[in-house]
């Protein structure tokens, strides 16, 4: 980074005196030890939106931290962009990231730089190619078919029979008992296979803890569609108890804990070396995927995983291996997320719901089922309400940078976050921004469209998201068009890392 003032502004010629430089506003209603929590606490993105409010400008800065570069939020979507594109804009390596914990304590192509990120993004993106995702459309559909099957098959006729096939009681003492007992039986069969299977089947519905379920469903996408592997439901459960280990120790508890974030003094402490395990035995999972991909004998050059394995420009496995960790990362748990939000939404508006599944039934295919305005609509609705990176992109500019909704100046060498919640709550954008309402995005304003950064903006926006798009319609038009959802509880948006509904229990039953 060069030489750097107190407030951590390069001292190159290409930057005026930073005391010169018209910046944001500061902000003077929190403290340092507040900027922890204002992006890791639950409702970290509601805290960054109170802010600008009470500031009354779409930019500012935190208050002075020392030894850390001055710190800037922006919240509107002309700003943003502007940061996130501009050529001196890099993701920051002063922090021990939280990815790179979660990657087995290395780097990988999302928390890299230069030639580290470069050669990845380009070695693999065909495996998004518009061609490449119509070939995994048929993977995602088996695997949301074999789900259903499993965990909400309500068919009437099934049920219609199993009502059929309970005796009638009769006088008989020795008989009532009997038949009393083939009931207990039954129930208890019952009970143990809604436990297996993770829904509570009640009379013609069954209640579903939804983002457990959808996270079942993308991690066995992303493990079959990605990496060609056929997961196993011990091996999902496995991986997912991991990840959710390592993201609450390094991702929460850490944030609040500047000793649990220092390489010298993190060791100490028992919850930080038990999620050291948990990214080690991702990491092992990762390789022993890569294993198995090379064994076989007939390969799947469009697979994400032979593009991988297959790109010189990797110093070893390890690199690889890493990148794997931090692509079904981003494969999975962002994807069901917003699965989860888009179905409780869903079930809090039923006549959005109803207006959905009309426009479902009317198509013919799969391919029309994707195109469906509804279900394109109610998808960004969801997208912008919930971006999964809730609180935003965090980056370092290494020359001043002009903001042009403001004209206010981000002097060289500063933290930048474009706090995409924000942004996509912004009244001035979006009419009732808190409100769940698709047919906004039937005529919207350029305005509007270019507050949509969900996916992040410039070389560095999200690289899957041809694959979240069709992973999504695929999953909802099937679930949407037959099946009616409820609210059982409706839990809490909750920023753990990413931005997911908690405690969220959705009933289901089939639709008529």
């Amino acid at each position: 980074l060069g030489k750097q003032d107190k407030k951590g502004s390069s001292l190159s010629s290409s930057s005026s005196s930073p005391s010169l430089l018209d910046t944001p506003p500061q902000c003077k209603s929190i403290t340092v030890k507040d900027i922890g929590p204002l992006f890791s606490a639950k409702d970290a993105p509601e805290r960054i939106l109170k802010l600008r409010n009470e500031m009354g400008s779409p930019d500012f800065e935190l208050p002075d931290m020392k030894i850390l570069p001055r710190f800037f939020i922006v919240t509107n979507y002309q700003n943003a962009r502007k940061v996130l594109e501009h050529k001196s804009s890099v993701k920051p390596d002063l922090f021990d990231d939280l990815f790179q914990n979660t990657t087995n304590d290395g780097m990988n192509f999302i928390s890299a730089n230069g030639e580290r990120w470069k050669h990845v993004r380009k070695s693999t993106s065909a495996a998004f190619s518009s061609q490449n995702i119509k070939l995994m459309v048929s993977a995602i559909s088996h695997i949301v078919d074999g789900w259903i099957d499993k965990t909400i098959d309500f068919d009437l006729e099934q049920q219609q029979q199993q009502q059929q096939q309970q005796p009638s009681l009769v006088e008989s003492e020795g008989n009532t008992c009997k038949i009393e007992e083939q009931n207990e039986e039954h129930i208890e069969e019952q009970n143990a296979a809604e436990t297996k299977s993770g829904a509570v089947k009640c009379d013609h519905e069954c209640h579903l803890h939804i983002l457990e379920e959808m996270n079942k469903i993308t991690a066995n996408v992303i493990a079959k569609v990605a990496f060609d592997y056929d997961i196993s439901d011990k091996e999902r459960d496995a991986f997912l108890k991991d990840l959710l280990t390592c993201w609450q120790t390094f991702g929460v508890n850490a944030a609040t804990d500047l000793r649990k974030q220092i390489r010298f003094t993190r060791w100490m402490f028992s919850d930080i070396r038990n999620a050291k395990r948990a990214a080690k035995r991702l990491f092992e999972f990762c390789a022993k995927m890569s294993e198995s991909y090379r064994t076989k004998k007939e390969k799947q050059p469009h697979k994400l995983i032979h593009m991988i394995l297959n790109d010189a420009d990797y110093k070893d496995d390890e690199e690889r291996f890493r990148d794997m960790v931090a692509f079904t990362i981003a494969g999975f748990d962002t994807t069901a997320n917003t699965l989860s939000f888009t179905l409780l939404e869903l079930a809090k508006n039923q006549e959005e719901q109803t207006k959905l599944r009309d426009a479902l039934r009317v198509c013919e295919s799969s391919d029309e089922a994707h195109s469906c305005p509804q279900l394109k609509n109610t998808v960004r609705e969801i997208l912008r309400l919930y971006p999964a990176v809730a609180t935003g992109s965090l980056r370092q500019v290494h020359s001043d940078v002009i903001l042009p909704a403001t004209k206010k100046v981000i002097p060289s060498g500063s933290f930048v976050v474009s706090s995409y919640y924000a942004i996509q709550h912004d009244p001035d954008v979006f009419d009732d921004p808190n409100s769940f309402l698709p047919s906004r995005w039937e005529d919207a304003t350029k305005e509007q469209n270019m507050s949509f950064l969900t996916f992040s903006f410039g070389k560095r926006n999200c690289l899957g998201q041809a694959l979240a798009y069709a992973e999504m319609y695929e999953i909802l038009a099937k679930l949407c068009k037959n099946y009616e959802f409820g609210v059982v509880n409706e839990g809490e948006a909750s920023n753990v890392v990413l931005y997911k509904p908690e405690g969220t229990i959705l009933s289901v039953k089939r639709a008529l």
